[in-house]
């Protein structure tokens, strides 16, 4: 595995440990009696994934976010590595693994809501962090500190996993993504899914069982430890150990409330309040208020007002459309994907690329009013349709795409759907194959139920085209021909 770069030299006697794509080195510094851990990449061809691992947690400790600080590092290497320090009580696995008698269960609740906080400043940075698992959350004496980024996934990266490869540790990967996933949803759930698991079994002092078998009786914690304190931990992991992710709870909000009234089942108070005197805040409340009635202040808070009640108006529009969207073809697409047995799949789903990014595909420049948030929303419906073009393949890497997004203008929405087409290895194009699919609304009214029979009737329309495609992708597979290669999908006449 080659000698260590200078200054770093291995610790006597210690045995490198792998670590997925890496390999970790305890070692010191010459006239330095700390131990490190000095982490080197074995597979040069995936250097990307190293460089965005390094990115990432520089990055994240600049935001003081837990995670290890870098101390040293050589990317250009032709081995490339970098330093952080060694931490002797390990990772949680010794608390999965090893006598639950080493910490109570008061503080193995307390350990999981500090691995909810740091998860919920990644995600709040945009990343995804996607190999939630107790081996990648160090004990560094005070606290937790979250490592191993080199799966994790920002919203506005460049996708360097292939669509459908799978990643993460089984046990605890979300259901979306044991046999695969794509990079064209945000993962973020899918790190809310492992959390719970990660949860139960820090609490328990075991491995968890595969897939939701924890939400069995036998398995639900306040029996398994005899501790009536627990049940309140039961019903959240009913809420994050769903295998829909859009029915998934995803607001870390809720998760840290939750572990807070459990704690509080332990100490008898609520954290906030433990042992303290809460000062009188009368006075800071009246100078915050003096300092909203100054000029300019009322404009502002006005103008903020207002786009939060444009958000709200079009996030009520944004919900009408999946269960729209499920309730015509759902279960039409649920026969059809166990007729072929996932070997062709048609599926309803929500996330992709941003707005901003898909309106290269389309005729389309938006106006001075477009609101920001909207160009960086991801789709609310998505109907896509997914083959493997070769048996030998274990995924699909031919994928077709109705996307719907909403777009605020001013105190106005615009109803947007763009189709695309997408095989591994080239980039995502406008799909061409049916005339007319392409649809940028007129502005509407956000608050008026006409706009509401709008998006309706708008997804009513992307459901019978839809179940069109479904068809003629089939009959294109059963003829030997490439769907990705195809341009006229018009059905033949008779297509019973």
């Amino acid at each position: 595995m080659g000698s260590m770069p200078s200054p770093w030299k291995l610790v006597p006697d210690s045995r490198p440990i792998e670590s997925g794509q890496a390999f970790v080195f305890r070692v010191q510094r010459r006239d330095d009696p700390k131990v490190y851990a000095l982490k080197r990449w074995k597979n040069p061809k995936r250097m990307d994934r190293f460089e965005r691992e390094f990115t990432s947690m520089n990055e994240l400790a600049a935001l003081e976010v837990p995670v290890p600080p870098v101390i040293d590092h050589r990317l250009d290497d032709p081995k490339p590595w970098y330093v952080m320090p060694w931490y002797d009580e390990g990772s949680l696995d010794s608390l999965v693994e090893g006598d639950r008698s080493q910490r109570t269960t008061q503080e193995r609740i307390e350990i999981v809501d500090a691995v909810a906080r740091a998860l919920s400043m990644i995600h709040e940075h945009g990343i995804a962090h996607r190999d939630i698992k107790p081996g990648n959350i160090l004990l560094n004496g005070i606290g937790i500190l979250v490592t191993d980024f080199g799966l994790c996934l920002s919203l506005e990266d460049e996708r360097l996993t292939g669509v459908n490869e799978a990643v993460g540790p089984r046990l605890y990967t979300a259901p979306e993504n044991r046999s695969g996933f794509s990079e064209l949803l945000d993962q973020r759930p899918a790190d809310f899914y492992s959390w719970g698991k990660l949860a139960w079994a820090v609490v328990a002092g075991q491995y968890p069982t595969d897939g939701e078998e924890v939400l069995l009786p036998e398995y639900r914690l306040e029996i398994l430890l005899r501790d009536d304190r627990l049940s309140g931990l039961h019903a959240l992991f009913e809420r994050l150990l769903v295998r829909d992710p859009r029915s998934r709870l995803v607001d870390w909000g809720p998760v840290r409330r939750q572990l807070a009234e459990v704690l509080q089942e332990y100490d008898g108070r609520t954290r906030a309040d433990a042992g303290e005197e809460r000062p009188s805040f009368t006075a800071a409340i009246s100078t915050a208020h003096r300092i909203a009635l100054k000029a300019g202040a009322a404009a502002r808070i006005a103008e903020r007002e207002r786009v939060a009640w444009r958000h709200k108006a079009v996030r009520e529009l944004q919900l009408l459309m999946f269960p729209e969207m499920h309730r015509i073809i759902g279960e039409d697409l649920g026969f059809f994907n166990d007729a072929a047995k996932r070997e062709v799949e048609a599926s309803l789903t929500s996330g992709g690329d941003s707005l901003a990014a898909m309106l290269y595909h389309i005729d389309f420049i938006p106006g001075p009013e477009a609101d920001q948030h909207s160009l960086d929303d991801n789709s609310h419906a998505m109907m896509s349709l997914s083959w493997k073009s070769d048996p030998e393949r274990e995924n699909a890497d031919i994928f077709l795409f109705l996307s719907h997004y909403t777009l605020i203008e001013g105190d106005s929405v615009r109803l947007i759907r763009i189709p695309t087409i997408h095989r591994n290895g080239d980039p995502s194009r406008k799909f061409e194959g049916v005339e007319g699919l392409v649809h940028v609304s007129e502005p509407l009214p956000l608050s008026l139920a006409v706009t509401q029979n709008d998006v309706v009737r708008l997804i009513g329309q992307s459901a019978r085209v839809f179940r069109n495609l479904v068809i003629r992708w089939a009959q294109f597979i059963e003829e030997g021909l490439d769907p990705y290669t195809q341009e006229d999908w018009t059905l033949p006449a008779h297509t019973d």
